[in-house]
């Protein structure tokens, strides 16, 4: 004789399955969030180390400019 499928289980186990969706949907927003964020703080900091790079640079520059013209 077939058993028939607990309905309350199978409701439950429906509710878990959207709650778990819905926390993965979350986290995957917030991956997104962070990952800008990262890239943006990334971009901010390479900007400022190439004009750390260019001020050492042309000081450098007129050092040596300084020191053959002076």
């Amino acid at each position: 004789m077939p058993t028939l499928p607990n309905k309350e289980a199978q409701a439950r186990l429906l509710r878990q399955l959207v709650d778990i969706n819905e926390k993965k949907r979350k986290l995957e927003d917030d991956l997104r969030t962070l990952d800008s964020r990262n890239k943006s703080l990334m971009e901010i900091e390479a900007r400022k180390d190439i004009e750390a790079y260019k001020t050492r640079h042309h000081r450098s520059n007129v050092a040596i400019s300084t020191m053959t013209h002076g």
